[in-house]
């Protein structure tokens, strides 16, 4: 179970950092732009993301404007 959770801690590090240079954008950044324009709200599972995957969230969350960051449901 460990290295499942490893494996998808690197995952997402990698999908929320680094960018695509075919279309030119952080490809799971811009994807949960897309949820969060479609959804009233957007829950987030922190329970399996490691401490550094949880600030790189955070982080993104801050760029956003206030009526989207308010959609987010952030489960520990």
């Amino acid at each position: 179970m460990d290295d499942n959770i490893n494996r998808l801690n690197q995952f997402y590090e990698k999908n929320m950092t680094v960018l695509n240079p075919k279309s030119n954008v952080i490809e799971g950044i811009e994807q949960i732009k897309e949820h969060v324009q479609k959804s009233d709200f957007v829950p987030v599972d922190f329970r399996i993301l490691n401490s550094k995957n949880q600030q790189i969230f955070m982080n993104f969350v801050k760029t956003l404007p206030k009526s989207a960051q308010e959609k987010f449901i952030i489960m520990r």
